[in-house]
């Protein structure tokens, strides 16, 4: 998505930050490789507990995987300018049930991270790998007729 005066960014709306891939997705979609990502959500129904904090934190590994800032605006939960790192930025967040406004720069995006370039290739490739080692013991206590 383009705005205005501003870099291409990745909307991502409430759960959708909990879910890897989406920010890849949209830019294999539109060949325009964002620049920050924005999660807006509403934790009311998370109530007083620790669920906002939760979800402030998993959507934060989107900023990681990608290597892109995260702004997450919440009017009941969590809020924060989050760093291509996946750190809150030094005082810049409102805590749950918090009012106010963060006026921060952006801060920078990262290259592309190996995430961003392969996607769950590696993973996959791995999880193969393993579960055909796991195999190899039991196939020769088999030949060995124990």
């Amino acid at each position: 998505m383009t705005l205005a005066g501003l870099p291409p960014v990745q909307p991502l709306i409430c759960y959708e930050s909990l879910f890897p891939g989406f920010t890849r997705e949209g830019a294999r979609a539109s060949g325009v490789r964002a620049r920050w990502i924005v999660n807006v959500s509403n934790d009311a129904w998370f109530g007083t507990s620790s669920g906002p904090w939760q979800h402030l934190n998993m959507a934060s590994y989107r900023a990681i995987e990608e290597g892109l800032p995260m702004v997450r605006a919440t009017p009941t939960g969590v809020s924060a300018m989050i760093d291509a790192f996946g750190r809150i930025v030094p005082g810049k967040e409102l805590g749950q049930g918090a009012f106010g406004v963060i006026d921060a720069p952006l801060p920078p995006a990262l290259a592309a991270t190996p995430y961003d370039r392969l996607g769950e290739g590696p993973f996959l490739i791995m999880l193969l790998l393993s579960l055909a080692g796991a195999r190899l013991p039991w196939r020769r206590r088999e030949r060995a007729g124990t």
